[in-house]
This record gives C-alpha cells, structure tokens and sequence, in this order.
C-alpha cells in the first residue's frame, strides 16, 4: 500500500458523485444502477432535487433536461460563501447519479458530499419512490441517532436533586444571566438595535452595558441582523465603541447578515454548528419575525397559536443552548404597544408563545414621544427573569445629528432609578402642558383680533360682551386671550357708551386697539 496525497482523495471523490440511492442488492454498475435493474427500472429509487431543495428552504433555478438526460440545478445562493449568487449547481444525470460544483477558487474541491452535508441531507421521503428501511438509512436516516434523540423518561431522588448546584450564571449583574432564552423586545424605531449591538460590545469587551450594568468576563457573541443592513450595524458599533474608548476591532464579536428560517431544520442545524465553530456564548437574532415563519416546516403555521409557536421557539433555543450560546431573540411589540409613555410588558409583545418562551427578557419603549432631528430619546428600560432578577430604569440617549458626509452622530447614555425617570417624565409633561396652554392662549389672541377688526372696523373698539357673543366663548377664556394682548400693548382697554332698546344710554366694558400713531 501506498499514501496518496489529500487532494488526489478529493480529486477521486468529486469525479465519483454517489448515486442517489443504494439499490436493493447493494451493487453498481459505472452508471450508478444495479445490474439487477435496467435505466428505466420502475422501482429504482432516484433523489427528487425539486422537493430536497425546495425542504431545505433553497431557492434554485432548474434548466431543462441536455440530451443526454441531464438535468442542472442553480442555486441562488452558494452553500459556504456569501456572495456566490447564481454561480453553483447540482446536477442529476439521468441514471441518478448526482454532482455539485461552485464556480469560484475559494470553492475548489467541494463536490456533491459536501453540498450534500452542507445543504442537509436528503431524507427518505425526497427519493421517487421514496426510501424506507436499510435504504433510508443509507440515503442519511441513522436509526442509531433517531434512537438517541427519543424521549427518554429519566429522574433524580431527592437527594440527589438538593445536592445539586443548579446556580446561574451572571452575564451582565442583575439583568441577565447565562444558558437562558432571553427576549429584546419594544416598538418600532425605540432604539431596539443600537440597544442590542450596546449590550453586545458590552459582553465582547467586558464593559458596563449602557454604562450602568457590570459585565464580569468577556463574553464572544454572534451577532445575525437581517433588517437593519451592514452600514447601519458598523456605524452604530463604531459610535459606542468610541464612546468607551475602545477600538470596535478588538470586540469579541461575530457577524452575520442571513438569518436561518426556524420552519427548516437543516438551517437551524447549520445555525448550531456555525455557533459552535465560532465558540459563541451569546447569539443574538434580529429580528424575530424575518425567520420565526419562514421554512417548509412553518408553512401553514399561526401566528396567534401557542401550540404552533412553541415548537418553533423551543428548536431555535435548542440549536443555540446545544452548541454553548445563550439565544436572545429580538422582536417587536403589538402594534399600539409602547406609545403611551408607559412601560413595555411582556403582553405587550407580538404573537402567541413569546410570553411563556421567554426564561428572561429586556424592554425597550418611549417615556416621551420623539421629536425627529433632534437625536434625544428619553426611554424605559425593563428587565425580568425567571431567577427572580429584574428592574425598571429610565435612559437618556443622545445620538447628535447626522451630517452630510454620515458622520456627527454620537453615542451619549445616562441610565437613572425609575423614580428619577418618573419625575422627570412629569416635568416633562407639566413643560409640554404649559407650552401648548401659551400655544392656545396665543392662537385665541389672534382670533380675538381678526373678530375685533370685523366688529369695529374704525378702531373705535367694541365691547367685551359683543366679542364673546361673536365667538361664542365664555368669560374666562375670553379674559384668558385679551389679558396677554393688553399687556403687550397691543390692545387697550375702556369703556364704550351704547343704546338700549328702550332709548336709554349706558356704558359697558370694551378693548379697541391704540391709535397707529402710538
């Protein structure tokens, strides 16, 4: 025997590109059929592309059969690369046998096994006839692990389980804990994903999250955004970073743009092996909708159902919990929710299952309605747990402005007690209260003048009755409009002689405005 070099390995498995099936008697001729059945043998079981892709949540193109039965499956997207688009196939000849190739040198040597791998496996039910027995198991289906992965009862004593240290551990202190589901949830456009890609510099730089909350160990997090885009995600990263005096290149952070779809178990199984190669503690998925019913598996699925939402929930957690990472979901509020100036409650939160699924949790919404181009946000901060952890915080941000070139924002927090918040809050509101009371007054000054003209026409002045008749107001707002005129100088008050009905002359309160010599 001799030791041949890998690449001539490679090399040998590429040209072979396994048949779609093992056929009854285990044997195959050079083209991938046993000798027992001919090409077109009716019980020759071939790999259906259409449904394995199609399973696998794959968008493809199929180009018609060549003449020799060939048939080319393109993919819109390559299996190990980003940024391949449209430049990787598989193909199917037409005794079955199967091959795969990508189009670009960092993709040299990957054939059909590891697309195969890559994409998932075909199950029994994606061969035409389908598979079944030692067939199944040789097109993927292990028995042995099927076993290990059923439910098995099992149990501890007493002892055994108040011996036991089941003791968390503090990710940032007091506000979120380890190997627990948390959920980031809040309102459209309440600072969700700068909240988010705070609290991840915090974990992988070991700094306080908001400046506040104390982040013991550094921590890898991976970070999977499919909403906000890259731009958005580096700019804000790079304005926090800047705001603790740390370089963004030295975070312990992993990113990522395409999220999984949780209805396809091959994504989610890809999820958990790319977390486990990365050595993440924390993933992060944003946002929650984009793949909670995306995949075959979510088809048909209701959103308003807890028994169709729990399962999906439960898998994604697994698939992060089994490769080390704690999984935060972020996710948006009912429509509605959060405008009030109050608090966020886990109610409050979009579809069926969040509430229960959620071990932990953290609650962005607006104290105070945004005023745009002013980059101020004054917003609440609540946090809970299943351990018992929680609070209720008010934060302050200011982002600046942006400037022509995308830069000038900034990245200010001041993170206070929720009675500092709710004081403020009211004095807050107590300013915008009497703003728009002085907003009324003026606006019921300038009426008072436009029906002044009307009435007096020469600037002779008209009583106080006659203009609260021709408004319809009562005294006091009436008093409340002429007061700030009159101090201005711009009305003047008097007395105006009038005729009654029965001949007799009397006088009566009036305003007329100052001679324009004045």
């Amino acid at each position: 025997m001799e030791v041949v070099r890998e690449e001539l390995l490679r090399a040998l498995a590429d040209s072979h590109q396994e048949p779609a099936s093992d056929p009854p008697n285990g044997h195959h001729q050079a083209n991938g059929q046993s000798s027992r059945f001919k090409a077109n043998a009716t019980d020759f079981s071939k790999l259906d592309v259409d449904r394995w892709l199609a399973d696998r949540g794959i968008e493809f193109k199929r180009k018609p059969q060549d003449s020799h039965g060939k048939a080319v499956w393109t993919l819109a997207k390559c299996p190990f690369l980003d940024g391949h688009d449209w430049d990787s196939c598989i193909t199917q000849e037409s005794g079955g046998k199967l091959g795969a190739k990508c189009f670009h040198n960092g993709c040299v040597g990957k054939g059909w096994q590891e697309f195969k791998e890559r994409i998932g496996k075909p199950d029994g039910h994606h061969y035409d006839p389908p598979l079944n027995g030692k067939k199944q198991a040789d097109a993927g289906t292990d028995a042995k692990t099927a076993e290990a992965n059923a439910y098995r009862y099992e149990s501890l004593d007493s002892a055994a389980f108040a011996a036991a240290d089941y003791r968390p551990t503090w990710l940032l202190k007091n506000l979120l804990v380890k190997g627990q589901p948390c959920i980031i949830g809040g309102p459209r456009k309440a600072l969700k994903t700068s909240l988010l890609i705070d609290l991840a510099i915090s974990l992988g730089s070991a700094t306080a999250f908001l400046g506040q909350f104390t982040c013991y160990h550094k921590t890898r997090v991976s970070i999977v955004s499919g909403e906000s885009g890259q731009f958005t995600l580096q700019e804000t990263a790079k304005r926090i970073c800047a705001a603790r005096g740390i370089d963004l290149a030295t975070v312990d952070c992993r990113w990522g743009f395409r999220l999984p779809q949780f209805g396809t178990p091959a994504h989610l199984k890809e999820l958990s092996r790319g977390l486990r190669e990365d050595g993440a503690e924390f993933a992060i998925l944003d946002p929650l909708y984009l793949c909670l019913l995306a995949g075959v598996q979510a088809k048909d699925k209701d959103a308003s159902n807890l028994f169709d939402m729990g399962p999906l929930l439960l898998e994604v957690s697994q698939a992060c919990l089994e490769a080390g990472a704690t999984p935060a979901l972020i996710h948006h509020a009912k429509k509605g929710s959060g405008i009030d100036g109050q608090p966020l409650e886990l109610e409050d939160l979009a579809f069926a299952g969040i509430q229960e699924f959620a071990r932990q949790w953290l609650l962005v919404s607006r104290r105070e309605k945004y005023v745009p181009g002013t980059g101020s946000h004054r917003l609440w901060l609540a946090a809970g747990g299943s351990v018992g952890h929680g609070g209720l915080w008010g934060v302050d941000v200011e982002e600046g402005q942006l400037a022509e070139d995308f830069t000038g924002r900034k990245w200010e927090v001041a993170v206070q007690s929720a009675d500092g918040a709710r004081v403020q809050q009211a004095a807050a509101g107590s300013e915008v209260k009497d703003q728009k009371r002085a907003d009324n007054i003026k606006a019921d000054g300038t009426k008072v003048l436009n029906e002044l003209d009307r009435l007096d026409p020469k600037r002779k002045g008209a009583t106080v009755r006659a203009l609260r008749v021709a408004l319809a107001w009562n005294p006091e707002r009436l008093a409340r409009a002429i007061d700030p005129l009159v101090k201005d100088g711009i009305l003047r008050r008097g007395v105006k002689s009038y005729r009654c009905g029965n001949g007799r002359k009397d006088k009566a309160e009036a305003v007329c405005r100052p001679p324009q010599n004045e």
